[in-house]
């Protein structure tokens, strides 16, 4: 009787533990599902593929419903023309933060890096102005903003 009790005990426990995995990896894939590229689901979308007006293709990870990144994640923006230069990029912080700029070698996909890990359980907002300029003498006609947060610390 005894022992017929510790096993059903012994096999209780192994289930708790079995749901406490299965949830953790499920978290897992949640938040690497976030992260992935997504491409933009902006009006500028439905702009015809022959256009050579200056826009947004897709950010990674996707910023459009506020997501919670890490606190050390770069943002990249790839957009359609490759831009001048890194100095061409004309954008704003809103939450102050240090940070570096890196365009690829296609010019097209410019990398936001943060230079000291992002405050935690901060609101950030990324605003590319009008005036980045592209190739061929094309600027950015409007204003675009992505808002992100960072994980939150409450403490051991």
């Amino acid at each position: 009787m005894l022992n017929s009790l510790l096993q059903k005990k012994q096999i209780l426990g192994l289930l708790i533990i079995g749901l406490i995995i299965v949830l953790a990896i499920s978290g897992i894939f949640i938040i690497r599902s976030r992260t992935e590229k997504v491409p933009l689901p902006a009006a500028s979308a439905q702009v015809t593929p022959n256009e050579t007006e200056p826009r947004i293709l897709s950010v990674k990870p996707d910023l459009t419903d506020g997501p919670v990144i890490l606190p050390n994640q770069s943002i990249e923006i790839t957009f359609n023309l490759p831009i001048e230069n890194t100095g061409e990029f004309k954008h704003r912080f809103e939450t102050f933060t240090d940070y570096t700029l890196k365009l690829d070698k296609d010019r097209k996909i410019l990398t936001i890096t943060p230079t000291r890990p992002y405050d935690l359980g901060r609101t950030y907002t990324i605003f590319i102005e009008p005036g980045t300029k592209f190739d061929g003498s094309k600027t950015f006609g409007h204003e675009e903003h992505f808002t992100f947060r960072t994980i939150q610390y409450r403490g051991v």
